[in-house]
Order: structure tokens, then sequence, then C-alpha cells
């Protein structure tokens, strides 16, 4: 059985998240989001759903979550039953990409025949050891404003010149919510460098995000400096720093700066109800 979280179910939903440090990290920082979100502006913009059996519907096998155009899963369904079941499900959800460990997506995969499974598998890595970088640089500073973190990725992702400013404004403040920070570094008064942090108060995490360097001032060790100030804001909170890594050779740097892998996720494109022949549609609908 699939149903719509509530907030009588926080503890259950970090409970699981508190494993994964991807997906469950921005799933608890969604979940405290949503329960801090006393005047209900964002439930356009994110819905949690938990899979449970039926026999024990209190205690879930899995987390859905959607934040924006992606869903996220946490743990897996327990059978070929639930995993049909979360199949016709998601065939009824709004078109995206579903993202998970690479074990469970793999499993789940073969419920979704003719669906694309990303290859490869970008890698978790965490760090152990403080002070990457040496000293401190005073040029990092909380971000002055979410508008200036958005030129930034957009100039150096063209993932992000899809999605309009105010779209990813809203986002990050939703993230900011459940316990996100973001900083930037200026080098001449002008933001050259951007990087996030979540870390939801019950994680063992500290999940680094949206971590870029503007092109025209790569090479100058800006985004290793981003990085060593995030690792120092997770380890002040007592928390291991984490970072999704999808290059082999970015990986490799990574691991000198004192990352080790933690584990590999996978997405999978999701094909809508709307998208599916007709017979099918009402297949789902009987």
């Amino acid at each position: 059985m699939i149903r719509l979280a509530t907030r009588e179910d926080q503890d259950a939903i970090l409970a699981l998240c508190a494993r994964d440090p991807w997906n469950g990290t921005e799933v608890m920082t969604a979940c405290l989001s949503l329960c801090a979100d006393h005047r209900n502006v964002d439930w356009r913009y994110c819905d949690i759903w938990i899979g449970a059996s039926e026999s024990q519907l209190h205690v879930p096998q899995y987390l859905l979550c959607r934040i924006g155009g992606s869903y996220r899963m946490v743990g897996a369904p327990h059978s070929p039953a639930r995993r049909e079941e979360l199949q016709q499900f998601l065939s009824l959800q709004l078109s995206g990409k579903l993202i998970a460990r690479s074990e469970d997506l793999e499993e789940f995969a073969a419920c979704c025949p003719g669906q694309e499974l990303s290859a490869p598998a970008p890698q978790m890595l965490c760090c152990s050891r403080l002070g990457l970088c040496g000293e401190e640089d005073s040029r990092i500073q909380s971000c002055q404003s979410l508008w200036s973190l958005y030129e930034v990725l957009a100039d150096a992702d063209e993932a992000f010149r899809d999605i309009s400013q105010d779209e990813l404004t809203a986002r990050l403040r939703f993230l900011q919510r459940g316990g996100a920070q973001f900083f930037e570094l200026r080098e001449q008064g002008r933001v050259v460098s951007v990087g996030g942090i979540l870390m939801p108060e019950p994680s063992e995490y500290g999940l680094i995000v949206d971590l870029c360097t503007r092109r025209e001032s790569r090479g100058k060790g800006y985004a290793a400096r981003m990085v060593d100030r995030l690792c120092s804001e997770a380890f002040l909170q007592g928390k291991i720093p984490a970072l999704l890594c999808g290059s082999r050779s970015l990986a490799a740097y990574y691991e000198q700066m004192g990352f080790e892998q933690e584990g590999s996720w996978r997405s999978l494109c999701l094909e809508t109800a709307q998208q599916l022949p007709q017979e099918e549609k009402e297949n789902l609908d009987q």
C-alpha cells in the first residue's frame, strides 16, 4: 500500500532516512521543511509517500519523495507485488526521474521495461578528516542573495538554465527551511563560487550540494576551498560530510582530499500515464 505521509509519520520517516546519505538526507530535509510549512505554501512542490505492507501500514518499507521534477526513493519495495504497485503508482504521476541506490533501482527497473536507466552510476563520497586546505578562507561567507547563487549555477551548468530564477530560489528557500545552508566566495566583490550543505538535525550526514564555480574563474582552487568550508560546517555539527560525484576523475580528486566511496546511485526516466498506450491507461484505471 502507498499512502501520503502526514506529520504523524515524521519519526518513522527520519528513522528510515538516517541510513541513506544522499536521498535520505534530501528527504529528511524535505520532511522537516514540510512540517515547518504551517501555511502549506509548498504543497505543489513536494510530496512524501510511504510504501508499506497491508499488514504493517505504519512501518514503512520505503519512502517516495517528489521534490520538483525528481522522485527520490529511500529503501525499496520488498516483494514483486510491491514493486509492481510502485510502478503503477509512478505511471500516474507527473513525468520526471526516479533516483535511488543502484542495487534498489536496478531491481525495480525490471518492472519498467522500455524506460531508460542511467549509466554510469554516480558515487556517493564521504569525508573523514578536517582541514583539507589548511586555514579557513575568509572570502567564503553565508550567501547574501539566493539570486546571485542562481547566477553562478546558471553560468557553470547548462542544466540550471532550463530553470527560472524564481523557481530555483523557491527550491533553495524550501531547503533552507529544512536545515540547508548556502555559501559564496567573492573575488573583488563578485560572487565566483558557491556551495550548499544540507544538515537536517537528526541526520548523521552533511550533504554538499550545488557546488559550482564560474567558468572563467576555474583552476584557482575556489571549489576546493568551498568544499573545505562546507566540510568544516558539517564537522562542527558532528556530521559526516558527503557529496555525489558523477565523474571518475573528480572522484580521484576528492579521494585525495580525504573522501571515500560510500555507495552509488542511479536514476530512471519515468513514463507517465499520459504517455502510455491507451490500452495500458485503461488497465491502470480498472
